[in-house]
Formats: structure tokens, C-alpha cells, sequence
């Protein structure tokens, strides 16, 4: 039962990790939760290597739980850029809905609009 436990549980986190899903932070938590028992089972067999190398992957299994289990945490910097890739995002649209013929040409003072929101320079803007 200890070895299908261990079985389950390292092949799955290690799946999981090793991906780019959305469920490979859990891999981390289901790589330490089979810690107890890969250390139970080399302690009880006496594999003192194994219950050292054990001992050393559950530290890289917190590690790892510690690191990649939590978000992010953002920056000034990283949620201006994200603001500005956003709004970015939407001019491109509009551009590519007038391209299309989805909506009409823009007058000058709508195209300097979308150089602004765009960040194009003061200077072009004329």
C-alpha cells in the first residue's frame, strides 16, 4: 500500500511539474506529500543513502512548494507594462477593425487619439 501511495504520488507531481498547465503548481504539494512515505520505506528497509537522498528531496520538494505554490507577486513596473500592453492591445484591435472595414476610417483627431494611447512621441502626433 506504501509503495502504490509513493507510486502515484511521485509520478503524478513529477507530471505535473515538468508541464506548463495550470495544475503544475499542485505537483509540487503532491511531490512533498509522498515524502513520509518514501522516507518511511527506506528507513524500515534500512537504505540509509535512500533515506538521505529522501531527506534531501523533500527539502527540494518545499522548496519548490515555496517558490512556484504561491503568485507572483507584481510590481509597480509590471502592472504599468501590463496596463500599457493592454491598452495596447485594444488601439491594435480598433486598427485592425478599420482594416478589415468593420467600423469607418478615423478623422485625424481620432488617429492622434490612438497615437496617444499608443505611446507613439509628442512630436509625431502633428
Amino acid at each position: 500500500m506504501i509503495q502504490a501511495a509513493i507510486l502515484i504520488l511521485s509520478a503524478v507531481a513529477m507530471w505535473l511539474v515538468s508541464g506548463r498547465s495550470r495544475h503544475a503548481r499542485l505537483g509540487w504539494a503532491l511531490g512533498l506529500a509522498s515524502q513520509p512515505f518514501w522516507l518511511w520505506e527506506t528507513w524500515q528497509a534500512g537504505q540509509w543513502g535512500m533515506f538521505l537522498l529522501a531527506v534531501f528531496y523533500s527539502g527540494a520538494w518545499a522548496r519548490g512548494l515555496w517558490n512556484h505554490g504561491r503568485p507572483c507577486p507584481k510590481t509597480d513596473w509590471m502592472r504599468a507594462y501590463e496596463k500599457s500592453l493592454n491598452e495596447r492591445a485594444k488601439v491594435e484591435q480598433e486598427l485592425i477593425d478599420c482594416a478589415n472595414g468593420k467600423r469607418p476610417l478615423q478623422t485625424d483627431e481620432q488617429c492622434r487619439e490612438w497615437a496617444r494611447r499608443l505611446g507613439v512621441p509628442a512630436e509625431w502626433r502633428k
